[in-house]
């Protein structure tokens, strides 16, 4: 007899009135039949941890940690999880008017249309995006004032949605969507891929191994997992051992040499320079600034859109 399902988890961090921000986690079990789900709210989701496979119109896309997806009021859509494990996610809501004046600023078209439209149904997550979300995550968690709060995750859709807006003209905020027989065959692969980097990620890996682990030849294993994630290998490892140690740097006091050795880097030095290209800032500056300081300091201000 199976265990009973540990049912989904939806936690508010931060309700506004034209933003709110919530924890979402999942068991990762599958239903006997994957059911529809019918989406209420403009959502831009941020896939912490876990994979997904999601299915919009009839076409699947492979979702794992880093990727951001769109959904729009009245979407449709169906989750299958063909690892286990679960996810965990942050859920970004907005009213349609925030939506409207952010997409409005970004594609004048999109400013007085009545329904506006995302212009990517899911994106890569790019790394000082990945920061705002934490920053915005980290002023809910830690109780700060309402309007800072607004501000930050205000701050971070605007940023969200500016790199999947280039990303839809075919810039680096595109992940490919697959069609065909073979879709099934590179999403189910690039899960386990997923997989075997969560558990191993702290340990060199090398190509064999982690082909040897998903039962797939090192060289269809860089072909399928390019053409769900747009990413080579190398780098999709890279960017997870780079956004686990940004957690323990937010989270934690641990020295940034232990945070190094513990996420899969030679040095300090290793980790900072990595850290440097990928968030537009080094560990250290994040421990030392403040919020503002912060803001400033990677040049991120949004244009176009008022401040609440």
């Amino acid at each position: 007899m199976q265990p009973p399902v540990s049912p989904p988890t939806f936690r508010p961090l931060f309700r506004g009135d034209a933003v709110g921000l919530f924890d979402w986690r999942c068991s990762g079990r599958d239903t006997p039949v994957h059911e529809e789900e019918y989406n209420k709210a403009y959502e831009i989701v941020v896939v912490r941890e876990g994979a997904f496979v999601r299915e919009v119109d009839g076409t699947p896309a492979f979702v794992g940690a880093g990727t951001l997806t769109f959904a729009a009021p009245g979407e449709v859509h169906r989750i299958r999880h063909p690892v286990p494990g679960g996810d965990a996610c942050s859920v970004f809501q907005a009213s349609v008017e925030s939506i409207r004046e952010i997409l409005g600023a970004l594609d004048p078209s999109q400013g007085d249309a009545e329904n506006p439209r995302f212009p990517l149904l899911q994106a890569p997550l790019g790394g000082r995006e990945h920061l705002l979300h934490r920053l915005a995550m980290r002023a809910a968690a830690t109780g700060a004032d309402p309007l800072e709060q607004e501000e930050w995750t205000l701050w971070f859709l605007h940023a969200a949605l500016a790199y999947s807006h280039a990303g839809s003209d075919g810039g680096a905020g595109r992940t490919p969507r697959l069609t065909g027989t073979a879709s099934t065959r590179a999403l189910e692969y690039t899960a386990r891929v997923h997989e075997v980097v969560r558990r191993g990620f702290q340990e060199p890996l090398t190509l064999a191994g982690i082909g040897r682990a998903v039962h797939c030849s090192p060289f269809h294993l860089t072909r399928l997992v390019a053409m769900v994630t747009g990413l080579p290998l190398h780098r999709l490892v890279v960017r997870y051992r780079l956004r686990q140690a940004l957690e323990r740097v937010l989270d934690s006091r641990e020295s940034l040499s232990a945070i190094a050795f513990s996420t899969g880097f030679s040095s300090h030095s290793h980790l900072t320079d990595a850290f440097r290209r990928e968030f537009g800032c080094t560990p250290a500056m994040i421990r030392r600034r403040s919020p503002a300081e912060l803001r400033a300091l990677l040049g991120w201000e949004p244009k176009g859109v008022s401040r609440l």
